[in-house]
């Protein structure tokens, strides 16, 4: 082996100072491969946040199409109970002797199925006098009334009609606040005390008991305490000449006065029938 003078001479001689780093190169465009992933950490799962505020509803959505009619019909109903029989027909021949007969109407009461038959004795009808009687009340084309008869509702009788005694329904009303008022509906007589100012007189519900060409009358009777007092009669009312009359005022005395009317109380045909009775 040769070894040179210059490589001898190196291997005797102390290192000399590092000399000054070089200046960076270039960076590399070549990028390095991926390192290895990680192992998985082991962490404790943290607690459920709390839940947030409901939303706004939204809005509604459009009301959908009609469905198409039903073509099925409906189960029927039950049916009703059924009715109570009738009486079957039949040829009846019936002979009546006029002479003594005496006929009561048949009234039918068919109420919760059972049908019952039965007459009324206070009606009746006698054909040979040609009379029908309402519960002691005769008629006929010469009307006749027995016994004690009340006529509660509005009564029209043709023909003749003879009455051997009536009676009248007599009224006692009062001034209140100065009025006084005369119900067509209660009387046909009223008897007033005029214990004060008579400031208004009203003739009440006589549409109730007069219709066209008909005529109402009734009696008012004054009855005096002592004093002396006005008495205003409606605009209705007309006097004899005129002139109302001035009503007696002596305790104990009496004037009685007589109203007709003849058109349903628009007037009324007044009449003094008597004073200081």
């Amino acid at each position: 082996m040769v070894i040179s003078a210059s490589t001898l001479l190196q291997s005797n001689l102390p290192t000399g100072p590092t000399g000054p780093t070089g200046a960076t190169g270039p960076a590399s465009t070549i990028t390095g491969p991926t390192g290895p992933t990680g192992a998985t950490g082991f962490g404790v799962t943290g607690p459920q946040g709390p839940q947030g505020a409901t939303g706004p509803t939204g809005p509604t959505g459009a009301t959908g199409p009609t469905g198409a009619a039903s073509t099925v019909t409906g189960p029927t109903g039950a049916t009703g109970l059924t009715g109570a029989t009738g009486i079957a027909p039949s040829n009846v021949n019936v002979r009546i002797d006029t002479a003594s007969a005496i006929l009561y109407p048949t009234f039918v009461n068919a109420q919760s199925g059972n049908l019952q038959i039965s007459t009324e004795p206070d009606i009746s009808f006698t054909p040979a006098s040609n009379v029908l009687t309402l519960g002691g009340v005769t008629t006929s084309s010469l009307s006749t009334f027995n016994g004690s008869t009340a006529f509660n509702a509005q009564n029209t009788f043709t023909g003749l009609a003879n009455l051997k005694i009536y009676n009248q329904t007599v009224s006692n009303p009062t001034i209140a606040s100065g009025n006084l008022v005369i119900d067509l509906n209660q009387a046909t007589v009223f008897n007033v005390l005029i214990n004060s100012a008579v400031s208004s007189v009203t003739f009440s519900n006589i549409g109730g008991i007069a219709t066209d060409n008909q005529g109402v009358g009734f009696v008012i009777i004054t009855n005096g305490n002592g004093t002396p007092y006005a008495v205003t009669w409606p605009t209705s009312v007309r006097w004899p000449g005129n002139t109302a009359p001035t009503i007696t005022s002596t305790a104990g005395k009496r004037d009685v006065l007589t109203f007709f009317t003849t058109d349903k109380g628009a007037s009324y045909n007044s009449f003094i029938s008597g004073q200081n009775l």
